[in-house]
């Protein structure tokens, strides 16, 4: 089965409403100035399900994975929010109207970086039987995870 997969922050969806919010609350402007404690707390904000009510959607992508869906490739949606999210993320997805065959979100307390976790969800996918053709992703270090796993596959890089 060929698949594409699509991260959803920064892909699917522009969250420059969501970080505005949390560096606001913060005190900062830039994500730069965050000390480890102020990421930790960035993260607290920027992950609370009632903010995502300030994402808007990214119509060129939602319009592409459409086209792909029609062509028959299946779509898995490989996302850095928790499950905690899970909810409010379907209810947005669909208001959305983001076509997907699988979704994949992160357990609670799954403080592993982006790239590490989505590698082993990758792993899982490849173990299934999936072959994937493209990944869509906004992260240079999940790019560069993935090249290893998958060589061949189209990776495009969103520019958040």
């Amino acid at each position: 089965m060929e698949a594409a997969i699509f991260d959803l922050d920064g892909v699917i969806a522009d969250v420059s409403g969501r970080i505005e919010k949390a560096l606001r609350e913060l005190g900062k402007e830039n994500l730069k100035e965050l000390s480890r404690e102020d990421r930790r707390r960035f993260w607290e904000i920027f992950l609370n399900p009632e903010l995502l009510e300030l994402d808007k959607p990214r119509m060129d992508v939602i319009d592409y994975m459409r086209k792909i869906k029609d062509k028959g490739l299946r779509i898995i949606i490989v996302t850095g929010r928790t499950i905690k999210q899970k909810n409010e993320t379907l209810k947005q997805l669909s208001s959305w109207g983001v076509p997907y065959d699988e979704i994949y979100f992160r357990m609670a307390g799954d403080l592993r970086k982006d790239s590490i976790y989505k590698r082993e969800v990758v792993k899982l996918l490849l173990r299934r039987g999936y072959s994937i053709v493209e990944v869509w992703e906004d992260s240079d270090e999940v790019i560069r995870e993935l090249r290893k796993l998958i060589p061949d596959a189209k990776i495009v890089k969103i520019e958040s």
